[in-house]
């Protein structure tokens, strides 16, 4: 563990994200702050200049070990910017940043490697970052609408009133001209048809779509507001969708498996993260001046049928003892998660910034 002491008060609700299980990244005003997880000192925190009139938040993108995109958020104008930074191998190697040579967005999504997804000039489109070649999607991008490249093959979805979500795939492939695509592949899943306890979702849902460790199966994680009592839960969906992909260089279209599968299990009001490689989640929330931290891991939750009970399928995990921190409600914590290393870092309110490794 570690405190960086100092921290302006704007600084407070800065996010923090982990790279590669090695490399913790934070915000404070005009910087982005990167530390090794084995440094030993402050001093090895090292403040990378970014756009002075970004917002507090940023993305972050991973194309290899030691190549990261990160984007960050135009105040004013708002829309997005992307730079590349170069992370070292060492603890003692300071990052290097240098802009992307790529037009202010609207709407800007990291979707795997040197790929990014963005709404521009009336179209939304996929970028590789590194040859600038870009194929066009579609004309309009819903709200909540979220985006993955996995497996040669772009996917996206989003939900809509009564439980439904839609996701579409595209098969993507390069040419001496640029990127092309295939036809979109649709399909409709219902989640209140597969689960009779899928409560109302007027209030707030939110989706998110991450690749699986094996190629053939998309994973959804997606989230509905449910109050019991006076207590704010989130009933939780993770859906598994096998693929196919098929066709030839001119169109390689991918088909989406209608024989999906779905996990379900309550969580508890607070800060809710998805692991870097999406084999679990992460929970933190402040309570009575304690940290709590449960994990989701996704395949302890058994697949669920339409009669299947939601209940909690979470496992608490130890946090320091005897070490105070502060907060003033439960989201006073921000969090990433690798769950391939085991390592979860919490930035809290205080600017008190905790490392933690699990087996």
């Amino acid at each position: 563990m570690f405190k960086r002491s100092g921290l302006p008060l704007d600084a407070t609700g800065a996010c923090v994200q982990i790279f590669d299980g090695r490399w913790i990244l934070y915000r404070r005003p005009d910087h982005i702050c990167v530390r090794h997880v084995y440094a030993k000192s402050p001093k090895e925190t090292f403040d990378v200049k970014i756009l002075s009139y970004a917002r507090y938040e940023f993305k972050l993108g991973q194309i290899d070990k030691n190549l990261a995109l990160i984007g960050v958020r135009h105040d004013i104008r708002e829309t997005w910017s992307v730079m590349e930074m170069t992370l070292g191998d060492h603890p003692g190697v300071k990052p290097s940043m240098k802009l992307v040579p790529l037009e202010e967005v609207g709407f800007m999504e990291f979707v795997g490697g040197p790929r990014l997804v963005i709404y521009s000039q009336g179209a939304l489109r996929l970028v590789d970052v590194h040859t600038l070649n870009r194929v066009t999607i579609a004309n309009v991008v819903a709200e909540n609408q979220r985006f993955v490249f996995h497996d040669r093959s772009l996917f996206s979805v989003f939900s809509r009133p009564g439980g439904l979500l839609q996701l579409s795939a595209y098969g993507i492939w390069e040419e001496a001209d640029g990127l092309k695509r295939s036809t979109e592949t649709r399909l409709i899943l219902s989640l209140k048809e597969a689960c009779v306890s899928y409560p109302p979702d007027k209030f707030f849902t939110e989706t998110n779509i991450r690749s699986s460790s094996t190629d053939g199966i998309v994973t959804i994680w997606h989230r509905v507001h449910m109050k019991v009592g006076d207590d704010v839960f989130y009933a939780t969906f993770i859906i598994e969708v096998p693929y196919i992909r098929l066709g030839e260089s001119h169109d390689e279209r991918v088909y989406l498996g209608k024989n999906w599968t779905v996990r379900s299990t309550y969580i508890a009001n607070g800060t809710h993260v998805i692991g870097n490689k999406a084999q679990s989640s992460l929970l933190s929330r402040f309570r009575a001046g304690d940290a709590l931290l449960t994990a989701y891991p996704r395949l302890n939750i058994p697949r669920s049928h339409f009669r299947t009970k939601i209940v909690n399928r979470g496992i608490s995990l130890p946090v320091p003892d005897g070490e105070s921190c502060n907060g003033s409600d439960v989201h006073s914590i921000r969090t990433a998660w690798d769950d391939v290393h085991g390592i979860a870092v919490l930035y809290f309110n205080s600017g008190l910034i905790w490392i933690l490794h699990y087996a």
